[in-house]
């Protein structure tokens, strides 16, 4: 079901079969970079507000489903943060095998306030673990914070879409493989909506060092499951 999804989105993604106005999209969505330092945070947290409603409404043009993640700033309500663990066969990659657990812990506070020291897997197997701390996560106890608000147009417009992604039929330990790529397309196409030849440059590039980090993992995966293999 989620590669039939992910295989609509594409289409409309690559057809424009449904147009988004110019006009739709309100001119600090593609003017605000550049004016941040002019302004005080609370202008800063409305603005990014009213930038995730404009995206929300372009990805249904999409057929992208907008989920409440993002949706509202830290003036309207307390910031939350999940962290993830991990854990998996030592000398296994993703790539191979799938993780053997994965661990959701939501905080009622930003990940600042909760810092992780380390992790220790007792079991007494032979695990290794990953973890990580974000106050962005696909969840309507998400918002957008001051840090958040002060990112790079690009950077906003690529992750509200891809938390949203993340609620559209993508479940699996993959899923991030797919969400990822489709949230750069999108990105790229709501700039090219908007008129916005600066920002498409930006997505372009970010598109292109991901495509780089990417060859890079794959061929360290490979070289590791090669090491642990080897008698």
């Amino acid at each position: 079901m989620k590669k039939f999804v992910a295989a609509i989105i594409i289409l409309l993604i690559f057809s424009g079969v449904v147009p988004y106005a110019r006009a739709g999209l309100p001119a600090q969505a593609t003017e605000q970079e550049g004016r941040v330092s002019e302004k005080n945070d609370e202008e800063i947290l409305k603005e990014t507000v009213l930038l995730s409603r404009t995206v929300k409404e372009f990805e249904k043009t999409l057929g992208i489903e907008p989920g409440e993640a993002l949706s509202q700033s830290t003036l309207e309500k307390p910031a939350s943060s999940l962290t993830w663990i991990w854990t998996q066969e030592t000398g296994a990659t993703a790539l191979t095998k799938p993780f053997q657990a994965v661990v959701y812990i939501k905080f009622s506070v930003p990940k600042e306030r909760v810092p992780i020291d380390w992790i220790n897997i007792g079991s007494g197997a032979s695990l290794s673990y990953y973890f990580r701390q974000e106050n962005i996560f696909s969840h309507p106890a998400a918002v957008i914070t001051i840090d958040f608000a002060k990112m790079p147009l690009s950077q906003k417009v690529d992750i509200i879409i891809h938390e949203d992604l993340h609620l559209n039929d993508f479940a699996g330990a993959g899923q991030d493989a797919l969400v990822t790529p489709l949230a750069d397309i999108a990105a790229v196409k709501y700039f090219e909506a908007a008129g916005d030849v600066q920002n498409i440059k930006e997505a372009h590039t970010m598109i292109a060092r991901r495509q780089g980090v990417s060859k890079e993992l794959t061929a360290l995966a490979k070289e590791v499951e090669k090491i642990f293999s080897d008698p």
